[in-house]
């Protein structure tokens, strides 16, 4: 399909309307899309990216409230509807077609839930690492939303499940959406220990200004209630937002894990330091062996306020939940 701008009155148009329509149904909040649809080659989708997000920078930009598809995810529709609701009896290219219009589906829907987020406070403009995280937060709250779209949506009637061997939804991932799902697993509120659904807690976070977002993650952690508005805000501002940016924006996505974790780690260090918790519950074995006068260094005497730092420092406060 060619590049440029979607006709209103064009079938494809009529799809992308219908995933828009279908995450504001799902996230209870009308998306404020423009209208357009843009269809772009390679070379422009980088372009764009860059302006949009100004990956690794700082400098701002005006969001555009516009759809975008790229050449091959538009030619992906067009396939699907010239061959509306005929299913293949070939199992293999019936699995490629389902998986080609879930992906697609699943590029419309993360750029839709982004769109039903207020813009920034500060008019509408927002800055690199924002860009990012508004991102890496539209991936994750898609990924986990995808089969309800699509089966929503005009997708499911252009691509029946009628032949297909996995129907399985897939969407794609980059390095913001797993940095992303990694930090907020890491200030525990997604994974094992909550078993809250990411969308759930992706959600919140989209409906917050994006201006205020690496604050309001900041705000989850323990402890950071007690820390004075000024550091808050220095450490949402310049450790947390620096460091969860740089993993934001790191091109590996397994590396983008593993900084995002550590990004968060480093933050619920300095909020400890900010606003220490001496009352904070001890794991028994953890507070005997603090406790215990034979683990003093030599020479010294063990003191209760010694103790409990000791203790404190044991304490493994973030496991490492690389593997979710």
């Amino acid at each position: 399909m060619a590049v440029g701008t979607l006709d209103p009155a064009s079938p494809e148009y009529a799809w992308v309307a219908s995933v828009v329509d279908r995450v504001s149904e799902l996230a209870g909040r009308t998306a404020r899309w423009n209208g357009t649809v843009v269809v772009t080659d390679e070379a422009g989708q980088e372009a764009a990216r860059r302006r949009a997000g100004q990956i690794g920078a700082d400098s701002f930009y005006t969001a555009a409230d516009k759809i975008a598809l790229s050449e091959e995810q538009a030619a992906t529709v067009r396939e699907a509807i010239e061959r509306s609701g005929q299913a293949s009896s070939d199992p293999a290219e019936a699995q490629r077609r389902w998986d080609d219009m879930m992906t697609v589906t699943g590029a419309v829907g993360a750029q839709a839930i982004r769109l039903t987020g207020p813009q920034a406070q500060d008019t509408g403009r927002v800055a690199g690492y924002e860009g990012d995280l508004d991102r890496g937060l539209g991936q994750v709250w898609t990924r986990e939303n995808l089969r309800e779209i699509f089966n929503g949506s005009e997708s499911a009637r252009l691509v029946p499940a009628e032949g297909v061997p996995i129907r399985r939804a897939l969407t794609e991932q980059d390095s913001s959406g797993r940095a992303t799902y990694q930090a907020l697993a890491a200030l525990k509120l997604v994974g094992r220990e909550t078993w809250r659904p990411a969308a759930e807690a992706a959600d919140p976070l989209i409906a917050t200004p994006p201006d205020l977002r690496f604050q309001a993650m900041v705000e989850s952690i323990a402890g950071s209630e007690d820390v004075a508005a000024d550091d808050l805000r220095n450490v949402s501002t310049w450790t947390f937002r620096q460091d969860l940016g740089a993993a934001l924006t790191t091109r590996d996505p397994e590396a983008a894990r593993a900084a995002a974790h550590d990004a968060v780690n480093k933050t619920v260090n300095e909020i400890d330091r900010l606003a220490p918790s001496p009352d904070r519950e001890i794991p028994a074995e953890t507070a005997r062996f603090a406790n215990d006068p034979a683990q003093a260094a030599p020479g010294s005497a063990a003191t209760p306020q010694a103790d409990r730092s000791t203790a404190a420092q044991t304490i493994d406060r973030q496991p490492d939940l690389r593997e979710l």
